[in-house]
This record gives structure tokens, C-alpha cells and sequence, in this order.
């Protein structure tokens, strides 16, 4: 094996290792506090797009660069605009929509006098701040008592399995939601999670100890969940994160 191979092997897991808190950045703050047509949860996933993209021509690897490529697509952003000198940037389009301000006027063009600011003891609503993310638990200092309550285990598993409670929060804004992991070949359409009395989704899975699973919620076909609180977090190859629980 020469040199540029191993280099290049040294530099797929340096970006993954960069790429990782863009993606809990993108799952645990934007997806949950703006919806889906936001232009700026649209400009964050092109941006994600581009980063893949970039990575993927500098790396020489043909599979980053399609998955950045597909993702730049998938957002359809930036929007069309007019074109020209003076007009609006879609960038500047995207951060107004999500509450940032617009971008100052040039100085030298003809523009009204700006209104004055409204009396700072006014009544004004404050916008919403987005819910900051879980951190992940120490991998090192989890306690084997210290069950996870999203992922319960309980003794009425056929023998040499042990029955696996997963549980996802009532308030994730969907109508179907699907487990998919390592014990199911990370099929859509194997178990699916039923409502529970208290509204939460849960399903009851039969798991071998003494060995970890990777696994993920799938929210009506097309948006992807982690448990809140898994015994840990792992990268997997397509940019995002994948939860694990140990079973014991």
C-alpha cells in the first residue's frame, strides 16, 4: 500500500471525525426548530452538501462527492432571485427568514430614512430560542443501573435473548415511526413502534447479551431520529450518527 492510499485513508476519517458535530448540530437543533421548508434549515443542508462535496473531490473519493452532490440537490436551494447589481442575495434571503437581520443598504443609493426603533420598554415578544442538544453520555462512566429511558430491558425474553424496550418521546411530530438497527437489517418496514397510553412510541425487540447494537428511529419514511439518551453515540459512513445500546 503507498503512501497517497494511506493518506487518503487518514483523511476520510479526519473529515468524518469534522463532520460529525455538523450533523448533531443539524439533528438535535435545526431539524427540531425550524420545519422542513425553512430556507435556513435548506441553506444549513447545502452547506452540508458542499462540505461533502469538497471533501470528496480533495479526498478522491467518488462516493462523498455523489452523496454532497445529492444532498445540494435534495435542498433545491439557493431559490432563484433576480440577478444583477443591487439584487437580494439568496443567503440573506435564507438568514432573514430565520430571524437574522437583513443586509444593510449600500450607502451610497437612495434609500428612506430607516424608522425609528420601537421603545425598548415596549411589549415585544421574543422569539422562540432553539432547544440546545443532548450531550452525549460518557461512554466510560455509564452505569450498568443507570438503564437509559428510552431503551429499557426486561426478563421475559425467550431464553438466551433478552427482551429490549425501545421508546421514543410522544413529541416528535409524527404519524409512523419505524425501528431499524443492526438486529433487522436497518429495514424500514420490519418493526414498526405503536402508541402507547402516555402517547409515547415504543416496540419490544428480542436481543442476544453480550453484545452492542447500532439502531435509529425513522419518522414517517424519511426523517431520522436518535434515541435522547442511548448508551452512546457512534459516526456511521454517511455523515450522520447512530445510537447504540448495550445489551447485558
Amino acid at each position: 500500500m503507498d503512501l497517497s492510499t494511506v493518506a487518503r485513508r487518514i483523511g476520510k476519517l479526519e473529515f468524518a471525525a469534522v463532520r460529525l458535530p455538523f450533523g448533531l448540530l443539524e439533528e438535535c437543533v435545526i431539524a427540531r426548530s425550524w420545519d422542513e421548508d425553512a430556507p435556513i434549515r435548506a441553506a444549513f443542508e447545502y452547506f452540508l452538501g458542499s462540505l461533502d462535496e469538497f471533501a470528496g473531490r480533495l479526498l478522491d473519493d467518488e462516493e462523498i462527492c455523489r452523496r454532497g452532490q445529492a444532498l445540494k440537490r435534495e435542498t433545491g436551494f439557493p431559490p432563484p432571485g433576480p440577478a444583477g447589481p443591487g439584487a437580494p442575495s439568496p443567503w440573506a434571503e435564507a438568514a432573514a427568514g430565520a430571524g437574522a437581520p437583513p443586509e444593510p443598504p449600500d450607502a451610497g443609493a437612495d434609500a428612506e430614512a430607516p424608522p425609528e426603533p420601537p421603545d425598548a420598554g415596549a411589549d415585544a415578544e421574543a422569539p422562540p430560542e432553539p432547544p440546545e442538544p443532548p450531550e452525549p453520555p460518557d461512554a466510560g462512566a455509564r452505569e450498568p443501573a443507570a438503564r437509559p429511558p428510552d431503551v429499557a430491558l426486561t426478563p421475559t425474553a425467550p431464553p438466551g435473548t433478552v427482551d429490549v424496550v425501545f421508546t421514543l418521546p410522544a413529541d416528535v411530530g409524527a404519524d409512523r415511526v419505524a425501528l431499524c438497527g443492526d438486529f433487522n437489517d436497518w429495514s424500514p418496514d420490519a418493526i414498526g413502534c405503536a402508541r402507547a397510553a402516555d402517547g409515547t412510541w415504543q416496540v419490544t425487540v428480542a436481543l442476544e447479551p453480550g453484545r452492542s447494537y447500532r439502531y435509529r428511529y425513522l419518522l414517517d419514511g424519511e426523517r431520522w431520529e436518535n434515541g435522547g439518551q442511548a448508551d452512546r453515540y457512534e459516526p456511521n459512513p454517511y455523515g450522520g450518527v447512530d445510537s447504540v445500546v448495550v445489551v447485558e
